[in-house]
């Protein structure tokens, strides 16, 4: 009996509850939200997943694009700082007609996300920090936007 509790809880002082950011720029309607892994091997501030979203959209067909760690197609570039590729040959992000910041998803090349916030410092769910959203395109110029993000914390 024991065994069976140390080994319950070792399995469960290695996942983590999930956490990240849901972040909106309101001027182009464009939703982001960006979640950590779980699994404390992997890193629990590390990216898993990025997603991206038209809130102008019909609820069903808002999605965008999704990047994810998996996939090689997203990842963090230290704290809270994140980078997802378009790559068009991945179902996640081949919409190549939808628009971002004005701009064809299949004209981008990389989405930047930059938040104000240090996991150094305590925040709680749905603590306010500003941003911002840079899309680089695929003929070298880019855009940056600032965004407003809401830190998410699943109890």
């Amino acid at each position: 009996m024991k065994t069976l509790i140390s080994l319950l809880a070792l399995s469960l002082s290695t996942v983590a509850l999930a956490d990240g950011f849901k972040c909106e720029q309101r001027e182009h309607a464009v939703n982001l939200q960006v979640y950590n892994k779980t699994q404390a091997t992997a890193g629990t501030r590390n990216v898993a997943v990025m997603i991206l979203s038209d809130a102008t959209v019909a609820h069903g067909r808002k999605t965008i694009a999704s990047f994810t760690a998996d996939k090689s197609t997203v990842r963090s570039t230290g704290g809270t700082s994140y980078v997802a590729k378009v790559d068009l040959r991945v179902s996640e992000s081949n919409r190549s007609g939808e628009n971002v910041l004005g701009t064809k998803l299949g004209q981008i090349k990389e989405i930047r996300v930059n938040v104000a916030h240090s996991y150094a410092s305590t925040s709680v769910d749905g603590e306010q920090f500003d941003g911002s959203l840079t899309v680089v395109k695929r003929n070298g110029t880019s855009e940056t936007m600032d965004i407003t993000c809401e830190r998410y914390l699943k109890n």
